[in-house]
């Protein structure tokens, strides 16, 4: 994807974001977007602090001997610093 593609879905997802925490796959059914591009341009995003970020693990089944699983949420907000 080339670097003007790359700026306008930046700026797309930049708009659709709200001031409530979001996962990736909220935004992605609201851009209508590949999962990689939205993945890729949320991480831009949040690398030039225009979004913040939030990951949490979470621990899924029993962990009885060694049973279960972590799993990572990640969700994004617009920043509230910024218009």
């Amino acid at each position: 994807m080339d670097r003007e593609r790359n700026g306008r879905l930046d700026e797309k997802l930049a708009k659709l974001m709200e001031n409530e925490w979001q996962t990736a796959a909220q935004i992605q059914r609201l851009s209508g977007g590949e999962t990689l591009e939205i993945a890729r341009s949320l991480d831009r995003l949040w690398e030039a602090g225009r979004i913040d970020r939030q990951a949490q693990e979470i621990d899924i089944g029993a962990r009885r001997k060694g049973g279960g699983a972590r799993f990572r949420r990640i969700r994004y907000r617009r920043n509230t610093l910024t218009p």
